[in-house]
């Protein structure tokens, strides 16, 4: 089981593989770095460093957060050893971000370079959505309520299955993907290598605070949990 270090964190501990939080004096050190707050995890320290990259910045809205100008700005995770997508997700897994939107399209956390398989979640129209390729791309939408702007949202993307994923926003089931059949469709894997932009283009221009990782799916319990546990903070 994952452990943490540094400071007290909130939020469900089991199976908690990634944490990221910009406050000052946690994930964030005040250069251009940021750390994974768990300790004994998964991912390799050095390669989870994550790096401010093309102006990314610091910024106080919701306690600490990252701030992303939507022209190139971008955290990347490939300037350690490992070159590139050093963050493997589990197939059965759920990601969640805090996120302040100021356009509504843009990429929250995506594969970074090379393949076969690529994985992309992201905001499309102000739809939570996932881009995927294999020999040809493919974006599944959420048809549920949009991603407001300029307001914090908590965005979950549970994994439950390779071919199946479950989204909420907020408190709420947003909406349930199903991967088209054929070869290489799927949702399973995915190295991960960059907050901020689908690999090198569709960048995200608002505000990025908690950023979390569960080798888990997640359902609506935990999923509320975790929104009760940060709603105060962001004010919503």
């Amino acid at each position: 089981m994952a452990l943490h270090h540094g400071p007290i964190i909130p939020g469900i501990v089991l199976n908690r593989e990634y944490y990221l939080d910009p406050v000052l004096g946690k994930s964030y050190n005040g250069s251009t770095s940021a750390s994974n707050l768990v300790a004994n995890s998964i991912y390799n320290p050095i390669n989870a460093t994550a790096n401010l990259t093309n102006g990314a910045e610091f910024s106080s809205l919701g306690a600490g957060s990252f701030f992303f100008d939507g022209s190139n700005d971008q955290i990347r995770y490939d300037l350690g050893a490992n070159t590139y997508n050093p963050l493997g997700l589990p197939e059965i897994c759920t990601v969640y971000a805090w996120v302040y939107p100021i356009s509504s399209t843009g990429g929250i956390f995506s594969h970074y370079s090379g393949g076969p398989v690529n994985l992309g979640y992201e905001l499309a129209g102000g739809k939570i959505g996932v881009y995927q390729y294999y020999t040809e791309w493919r974006e599944y939408i959420s048809t549920g309520p949009s991603v407001p702007l300029n307001t914090w949202s908590q965005i979950a993307w549970v994994r439950n299955s390779s071919t199946t994923m479950n989204l909420y926003l907020n408190d709420s089931l947003n909406g349930t993907l199903t991967a088209d059949t054929g070869t290489g469709q799927y949702f399973g894997g995915g190295n991960q290598g960059v907050l901020g932009s689908l690999w090198g283009w569709r960048f995200f221009n608002g505000y990025i605070g908690v950023f979390m990782i569960y080798s888990e799916a997640h359902n609506l319990s935990k999923v509320q949990q975790t929104f009760n546990m940060y709603r105060s903070r962001y004010g919503v």
